[in-house]
């Protein structure tokens, strides 16, 4: 199966982000400073490529086929995301009926539905599941978006939430005062960062035609591009400049660094480092350990498996374990299923998108 390179390497740098900004704060861990918000900027990275990978795969259908399935799509969806998901929910609920874990039932019922990230004062067990949570909404919305509007209808849809979505932001934290804490975490407030990667997809064989963008990407003044992801995930002057201004530079900064990355997987030491196999694994790895490290990573936590170094040990063993025994099964499932349409359904052909991976294992984060 073909992978676009070096995404598994931001994958992974992405989830590393996620488990060090929540590791500073546990019990046991050597270092006491900020994560200068470490967790959230690993989280927008992820989503910005969900919107690639998603569309990569749904441009890559209508290609080869003429037509997007949604059956097919769902149940791709569903096959990656819900066993390992519904493994940990079910975890998570027998803890607190145990007496092991405080987690209201309500909490239980929006995570297992998918809305908690419309609830404000998540418990801390399945708080991060907020941003699972705006990937299934993503998921609802644009393949129906794609199919009912076209590819082309469907990208002004989504250059016009990238426009609109940081003014609702600060339009949300002055008119409904109830829901700010909900700011970036609500799907109409965070959509700009999958619409990022959305139109990444879309748009990325028209940027390369354009002589002046192939040449910044493959010059050194694309290392602007980076510097200014590090900086706009450190703006903290005032949250209304984050939402309206930093968030946006982050976007774009990022979806160019995607571009460039997975164009050039040897042309510098960042793209070399990115596709080196150990880094390439805990890519692999992401969504089982974005899934537990919340359990072991409790800053409040007393059990003893939340004492670092045990606490990062027990996620890494977890996510393996739920990686290869409840991931892969359920990966090959689908796989084989979507062979096994395309070899009955139409002969093999070349493809338009020859870099996309029809099946990628997307990462979600949250």
């Amino acid at each position: 199966m073909q992978r676009i390179p070096s995404l598994d390497g931001l994958r992974a740098i992405s989830i590393l982000m996620v488990l060090y900004g929540h590791l500073i704060s546990t019990r046991g861990f050597p270092l006491i400073h900020r994560g200068f918000g470490l967790a959230e900027s690993g989280v927008r990275v992820f989503f910005i490529i969900s919107g690639f990978l998603i569309t990569n795969l749904l441009l890559r259908e209508l290609d080869s086929s003429g037509r997007i399935s949604l059956l097919g799509f769902y149940r791709r969806r569903i096959l990656r995301i819900f066993p390992a998901f519904y493994t940990y929910w079910l975890v998570i609920s027998l803890l607190a009926v145990c007496g092991l874990l405080a987690v209201p039932k309500k909490d239980l019922l929006y995570a297992c539905t998918y809305t908690i990230n419309y609830v404000a004062g998540r418990s801390w067990h399945v708080g991060h599941l907020w941003s699972l949570a705006v990937e299934e909404q993503f998921y609802a919305l644009w393949p129906l978006l794609l199919v009912l509007l076209g590819p082309r209808g469907a990208f002004w849809v989504a250059g016009a939430v990238l426009v609109l979505v940081p003014p609702i932001r600060i339009a949300q934290f002055h008119l409904i005062p109830s829901h700010r804490l909900g700011i970036t975490t609500e799907f109409h407030t965070i959509a700009d960062c999958i619409a990022t990667g959305c139109l990444l997809a879309g748009l990325r064989q028209w940027l390369w035609n354009q002589e002046r963008y192939r040449t910044f990407l493959s010059s050194w003044q694309f290392w602007f591009a980076p510097m200014l992801v590090i900086l706009a995930s450190r703006i903290s002057v005032h949250p209304q400049v984050k939402w309206l201004i930093a968030i946006p530079l982050f976007n774009l900064s990022m979806a160019l660094c995607i571009d460039r990355w997975t164009r050039f997987p040897k042309l510098d030491p960042v793209a070399l480092f990115l596709n080196w196999k150990p880094i390439a694994f805990v890519g692999t790895l992401s969504y089982s350990l974005y899934l537990w490290q919340q359990l072991f990573l409790d800053p409040q936590g007393s059990h003893f498996w939340t004492y670092f170094p045990l606490n990062i040990l027990c996620v890494f063993l977890l996510a393996l374990s739920s990686y290869y025994f409840i991931e892969k099964p359920f990966l090959a499932m689908r796989y084989s299923a979507h062979t096994r349409r395309r070899t009955e359904v139409q002969p093999p052909a070349p493809l338009a998108h020859a870099t996309a991976d029809p099946s990628p294992e997307l990462p979600t984060m949250e």
